[in-house]
Protein backbone atom coordinates (compact mmCIF):
# COMPACT_ATOMS: atom_id res chain seq x y z
CA UNK A 1 0.00 0.00 0.00
CA UNK A 2 1.36 3.43 -0.66
CA UNK A 3 -0.33 6.87 0.35
CA UNK A 4 -0.35 10.27 -1.36
CA UNK A 5 -0.71 13.58 0.37
CA UNK A 6 -1.57 17.08 -0.88
CA UNK A 7 -1.43 20.25 0.90
CA UNK A 8 -4.89 21.41 -0.32
CA UNK A 9 -8.62 19.88 0.37
CA UNK A 10 -9.82 17.69 -2.71
CA UNK A 11 -6.30 15.70 -3.84
CA UNK A 12 -5.34 19.72 -4.51
CA UNK A 13 -2.25 21.51 -4.35
CA UNK A 14 1.27 20.59 -3.56
CA UNK A 15 1.35 16.88 -3.37
CA UNK A 16 4.23 14.51 -1.71
CA UNK A 17 4.53 12.00 -4.75
CA UNK A 18 3.86 8.30 -3.95
CA UNK A 19 5.09 7.35 -0.03
CA UNK A 20 5.45 3.23 0.76
CA UNK A 21 7.18 3.52 3.50
CA UNK A 22 6.46 4.06 7.25
CA UNK A 23 7.32 7.52 8.20
CA UNK A 24 7.24 8.99 11.83
CA UNK A 25 7.91 12.81 10.25
CA UNK A 26 7.41 14.28 7.22
CA UNK A 27 9.45 17.51 7.12
CA UNK A 28 9.11 20.89 8.23
CA UNK A 29 7.13 22.03 5.07
CA UNK A 30 4.44 19.19 5.70
CA UNK A 31 3.81 19.47 9.10
CA UNK A 32 0.80 20.57 10.20
CA UNK A 33 -0.38 21.41 6.74
CA UNK A 34 -1.80 18.18 5.10
CA UNK A 35 -5.54 18.69 4.19
CA UNK A 36 -6.02 15.34 2.20
CA UNK A 37 -4.74 11.58 1.72
CA UNK A 38 -5.28 9.16 -0.90
CA UNK A 39 -4.59 5.96 -0.17
CA UNK A 40 -3.57 3.13 -3.07
CA UNK A 41 -4.53 -0.14 -2.51
CA UNK A 42 -1.32 -3.04 -2.95
CA UNK A 43 -1.88 -6.56 -3.85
Amino acid sequence: MSVEIFIDSQLSGATSGSLDQDYSYVGDFWNDKISSIKVYSGT
